[in-house]
C-alpha cells in the first residue's frame, strides 16, 4: 500500500515540473517562448467604446498587436488599454430614423428636417449621422393666410358694431387691411354704444345670454330624444323628452323675467332712451321669448311622441305575439249572476296541452273593443275551464278567451275565440 502511494506522489511532482517549468524559466530570465490567443475586436458605436483586436500570451500574459505585413508585432503590452478605442459618435449601429421637416406657421412653430438616433438620442442633420442638431425649432414665421373677411358694422345699443376687418386662418388674429400686414387688437375692433345706467343695461343683456343657453340645452335635450326614438329606446326618449320640458319650462319664465326687466329700464331712462333704442332692446328680447316658445312647443312635441311611442309598446306587448302552435280555444256561453258572470270555454284536451300553452287568458269589457284601460284582462291556469269575474254593474258584456305562452318574458298567443255576450243583472 505504501509503495503505491509513493508511486502517486512522484507522477504528480512530475506532472507539476512538467506543467510549471516554462513559466519557471521565463521567471528566471529567459527569453519567453510565446503562445499567442486571438482576441477579436470589438467596434466602437455611439454609446460604446470598442477595442483593437489583438493577442494575449497564455504564459506571460503579455499584449500584441498585428503589424501591417500581418504578423504578430513584437513590442509587447503589459495593459490590455493600449488596445482601447474611444466611442464612435458615427456609428450608430440601431440605424436612424429620417424626420421629414415640419414647416413654420404664423400660429405654430415648425421643426427641421432630422435623423434620430435611439441608442445615443441625438438628433441629426445628415442621414450618416456626423452633423449633431440640438436646436429643432423653426420659429413662427409672419406670413400669414387669408381667412374670413367682416364688413363694417354700426354698433347699437344692445350689440357692439366692429371696422372693417379680415382674419388669418391660421393663428386667427386680427388685420385692418386684406394683405394681413396692418394687425390689430380686438379692443380696436369692437365699437360699443354707449347706453345710460351702462351696468343695469348689461346685467340684463347677460341675463338674456344665460336664458338663450338655457334655451340651447332644451333643443339638445329634444335631438337627444329624438334620436333615442329613431333608435327604439323609449325609455330613454321619455327622459330626455320630461328633461327637455322642465328645462322649458325654466327658460319661458326666466325669458319674461329678463323681458320685465328691459321694459322696466326702458321706463327708468325713457328721456334719455331714443325711440329707436328702445325698439332695439325690445326686439332683441322678444326673440330669446319667442325662441323659449317655440323650444317649448318642441319639447312637449317630442314628449307626446314619446309617450305614444311608449303607448304602442305596452299595447304591442298586451296583445302578444302571435303563435300559430298554440290552439284555438272555443268559447262557451257565459253564465251571468248577481253583479257576476263566469266565463266558460272547453277545456284543452291533452294533444293541444302538448303545444306548450302555460295559460288561458280572458278579456272582457262592455262595448266590445277591448281596448286598453276599459277591458277586464285575467290569466288563469291552462288546465281551467272557466273563471268568475266580480263587481261588475248591471249592462251587457263581451267576453273572449285565447291560449297563450310565456317564453324569456314574452307573451306568445294563439288566435282568439268567437266572441260570446252576457247580460249581468242587479
Amino acid at each position: 500500500m505504501k509503495i503505491k502511494e509513493r508511486a502517486l506522489a512522484l507522477l504528480l511532482s512530475m506532472v507539476m515540473v512538467l506543467t510549471f517549468m516554462p513559466a519557471l524559466a521565463f521567471a528566471e530570465g529567459e527569453e519567453c517562448e510565446h503562445d499567442l490567443d486571438y482576441v477579436p475586436g470589438i467596434e466602437a458605436t455611439c454609446v460604446d467604446e470598442g477595442m483593437e483586436a489583438h493577442w494575449q500570451c497564455s504564459i506571460c500574459g503579455k499584449f500584441f498587436r498585428d503589424s501591417e505585413s500581418g504578423a504578430v508585432d513584437t513590442e509587447a503590452f503589459d495593459d490590455e488599454t493600449v488596445f482601447e478605442l474611444p466611442k464612435d459618435p458615427t456609428n450608430h449601429v440601431c440605424g436612424l430614423a429620417h424626420f421629414e421637416e415640419t414647416p413654420a406657421s404664423c400660429s405654430e412653430e415648425g421643426e427641421k428636417e432630422h435623423w434620430y438616433c435611439e441608442d445615443c438620442n441625438r438628433n441629426y442633420a445628415d442621414a450618416a449621422g456626423i452633423t449633431e442638431l440640438t436646436d429643432l425649432v423653426i420659429p413662427k414665421t409672419n406670413h400669414h393666410e387669408m381667412g374670413e373677411h367682416y364688413a363694417a358694422r354700426e354698433a347699437t345699443i344692445v350689440n357692439p358694431g366692429n371696422i372693417e376687418y379680415w382674419t388669418c386662418c391660421n393663428c386667427g388674429h386680427y388685420f385692418r387691411d386684406n394683405q394681413l400686414t396692418q394687425e390689430v387688437d380686438w379692443k380696436d375692433v369692437e365699437i360699443k354704444k354707449a347706453a345710460p345706467n351702462q351696468d343695469v343695461l348689461d346685467s340684463i343683456l347677460d341675463s338674456d345670454w344665460d336664458t338663450f343657453d338655457m334655451i340651447s340645452d332644451v333643443w339638445d335635450a329634444v335631438e337627444d330624444a329624438e334620436q333615442a326614438l329613431n333608435t327604439g329606446n323609449v325609455a330613454a326618449a321619455i327622459s330626455n323628452a320630461n328633461t327637455a320640458v322642465s328645462k322649458a319650462a325654466v327658460a319661458k319664465k326666466e325669458a319674461n323675467a329678463v323681458m320685465a326687466k328691459a321694459k322696466q329700464y326702458i321706463a327708468d331712462n325713457a328721456e334719455e332712451l331714443s325711440d329707436e333704442d328702445k325698439e332695439i332692446i325690445l326686439e332683441w328680447i322678444q326673440e330669446t321669448v319667442d325662441s323659449a316658445d317655440s323650444a317649448a312647443k318642441d319639447a312637449n312635441t317630442v314628449l307626446s311622441k314619446a309617450n305614444a311611442a311608449q303607448a304602442a309598446t305596452i299595447e304591442a306587448a298586451r296583445q302578444g305575439t302571435y303563435d300559430p302552435s298554440l290552439p284555438k280555444v272555443k268559447a262557451s256561453k257565459p253564465k251571468a249572476s248577481k253583479k257576476a258572470f263566469t266565463a266558460k270555454w272547453k277545456k284543452l284536451k291533452k294533444k293541444q296541452l302538448k303545444s306548450g300553452a302555460t295559460n288561458i287568458e280572458v278579456w272582457a269589457c262592455a262595448d266590445g273593443a277591448f281596448a286598453a284601460g276599459s277591458t277586464i284582462e285575467r290569466v288563469v291556469g291552462k288546465k281551467k275551464a272557466s273563471t268568475k269575474i266580480k263587481g261588475m254593474a248591471k249592462g251587457t258584456y263581451f267576453v273572449k278567451v285565447r291560449a297563450i305562452k310565456y317564453v324569456g318574458g314574452v307573451k306568445y298567443v294563439g288566435p282568439w275565440s268567437a266572441v260570446k255576450k252576457v247580460k249581468v243583472k242587479k
